[in-house]
């Protein structure tokens, strides 16, 4: 078992083993904690969402297990996908691609506002992916700039209420 003392980053690296280095911790992610790690085997980044022990009551770990399941059945260009899921050692996390960029809030404290043509790009990308969840019995429940990612592509993914999972924010 673990000491008191152990962080919740060494006790989920231990959970992971080789299969992935963690990096460091990013900002947000409300009740789970975001870490952005390194996939041994095809050295890409990615962000690993873990729902910590005091978390896992029985209704928080039912609904993140769930949260993992809808995510993991939704492919639309605009939503982040699950690449992997696991739970060990009271630890439920699941694993999605690190996003190299920043979200809607950064670029609106940074640029203050954005131009018609960028507003209308990016409400027409979040409502299609938002339609298409909603095609297949999803609603989000956590829409707001914090939770719409920009790739350095200019491609916007609303997330699954994980604003960490990104760069540059």
């Amino acid at each position: 078992m673990f000491s008191a003392v152990t962080s919740l980053r060494e006790r989920l690296q231990g959970a992971l083993g080789d299969a992935y280095r963690i990096e460091r911790e990013l900002a947000g992610g409300g009740m789970s904690r975001l870490f952005l790690a390194e996939e041994a085997s095809l050295h890409r980044q990615v962000v690993i969402k873990v729902l910590p022990p005091e978390f896992t009551s029985d209704v928080s770990a039912a609904r993140f297990e769930q949260e993992i399941r809808v995510a993991a059945h939704l492919q639309h260009p605009n939503i982040l996908p699950v690449l992997a899921a696991g739970a060990r050692d009271d630890l439920l996390y699941y694993i999605m691609p690190y996003v190299a960029g920043e979200s809607l809030r950064h670029r609106l404290t940074r640029e203050g506002r954005l131009t018609v043509a960028d507003a209308v790009r990016i409400v027409h990308e979040v409502a299609d992916a938002l339609a298409y969840a909603h095609a297949e019995g999803v609603i989000h429940r956590d829409i707001k700039p914090e939770n719409i990612l920009s790739r350095k592509t200019t491609r916007s993914s609303p997330t699954s209420g994980s604003p960490g999972a990104r760069g540059g924010a």
